[in-house]
């Protein structure tokens, strides 16, 4: 019995010696996977940061000899001459004066510069920038003519420490100003190329039209003129005159020179006036060579007039008996309507007096004649002998 209980005991202890035995040799395995499984880790994480660190240099030896190439003077010449020898003239217009395009159109200026060196070869050299090492200057030539110069500047620097060439100046030498005069009348819209001229071009105003010699009836105002100055770079290819009921002023042109003529009331008031005009206009010269009465006359004047104080004041010697009298080529302009009831026209003919044993007489005769309505009639107010 007590053998066996002691085989017992023996094959428990050598049972839990073994145990111990397997236990530990686990945990070592367990060690030993976690120390492979760190070393393994930290080769990986060494490669991946050796990987890691040579595409970083990789990656800025790179960037900084694209960066080099590209901070090359060359390409930024190239870049800054493009729009220049590739004739973009609507670029070049930004570096004219912006008081160039004021009253004149970018479309002008494109279509100046087309015609002027559309057809010749732009080309660019290098010229002195005045020891400024920061600086470079280029002449524009247009078939070897100089037209301009543009220039590069160095002001920065690139991430790698490279100089920047960047756009700097640009100037051109195209532009011709030429002068223009322009007179018209003061209340007629002067128009160039489409534009009405700006009032602070007006050098003269208020011309008269036409001198008067008389003390005007109240409410005549006499046409005035004005004369514009100015230059344009891109020349004229329209001057249009246009009164105030938008009728064009005729125009004649001796060089850079208008002159538009005042468009008077004629087509307006002709039909209506024409015979009546005619009709006083004779009675004053009969009166004068003692063919009409006075009397008469005066129906047709404003009572107590100047017109009528001239009449009678007027020498009735001046022609010697004659046999009858006649009125040649009369022509009736310039009306002016001053106001409802009053205006001013011009008449002028030749007055042929006839006598009986002498040739005839021709008298050349023109009165600018006064209107004013009296009731329903129009009748003269004052003249002028013109």
């Amino acid at each position: 019995m007590k053998t066996e209980n002691k085989a017992k005991k023996t094959k428990k202890a050598y049972s839990g010696a073994h145990k111990g035995r397997r236990r530990a040799h686990g945990t070592q395995k367990r060690a030993s996977r976690l120390g492979m499984g760190i070393y393994f880790g930290t080769m990986i994480v060494l490669v991946i940061a050796i990987l890691a660190t040579a595409m970083y240099f990789v990656n800025y030896l790179h960037g900084a000899m694209t960066a080099y190439e590209a901070s090359q003077l060359k390409y930024a010449l190239e870049r800054a001459a493009q729009p220049i020898v590739g004739k973009d003239y609507r670029l070049w217009s930004r570096y004219e004066d912006p008081l160039t395009f004021q009253y004149e159109s970018v479309d002008r200026y494109v279509g100046y510069l087309e015609n002027l060196i559309g057809d010749k070869q732009i080309t660019y050299r290098e010229t002195s920038s005045g020891g400024d090492q920061n600086r470079k200057k280029y002449v524009i030539l247009a078939d070897g003519l100089r037209i301009g110069e543009f220039s590069l500047k160095h002001e920065r620097e690139d991430d790698y420490g490279n100089p920047l060439w960047d756009p700097d100046t640009m100037s051109f030498e195209l532009l011709q100003p030429q002068s223009y005069t322009i007179e018209a009348p003061s209340a007629s819209t002067v128009y160039v190329n489409g534009v009405p001229l700006p009032d602070e071009w007006i050098v003269k105003d208020g011309i008269p039209e036409y001198e008067i010699i008389i003390d005007p009836p109240a409410g005549v105002t006499i046409p005035t003129r004005r004369v514009y100055h100015f230059s344009l770079n891109f020349g004229v290819d329209s001057v249009r005159v246009v009164d105030s009921r938008g009728v064009d002023n005729p125009i004649t042109q001796d060089g850079n020179t208008y002159v538009a003529a005042m468009n008077y009331d004629d087509a307006a008031m002709s039909a209506e006036f024409d015979e009546r005009v005619i009709e006083v206009a004779r009675q004053i010269s009969c009166f004068m060579s003692k063919d009409f009465a006075l009397y008469n006359l005066s129906k047709n004047l404003i009572a107590d007039c100047p017109a009528l104080q001239k009449l009678n004041a007027f020498d009735l010697k001046w022609v010697l008996s004659h046999r009858t009298y006649d009125f040649h080529d009369i022509k009736v302009e310039h009306y002016v309507r001053h106001t409802d009831t009053l205006f001013s026209v011009e008449i002028s003919y030749t007055f042929e007096i006839i006598y009986y044993t002498v040739d005839p007489e021709y008298y050349p005769t023109a009165y600018r004649l006064y209107f004013m309505k009296d009731g329903d009639k129009w009748k003269v107010y004052d003249f002028e002998i013109l």
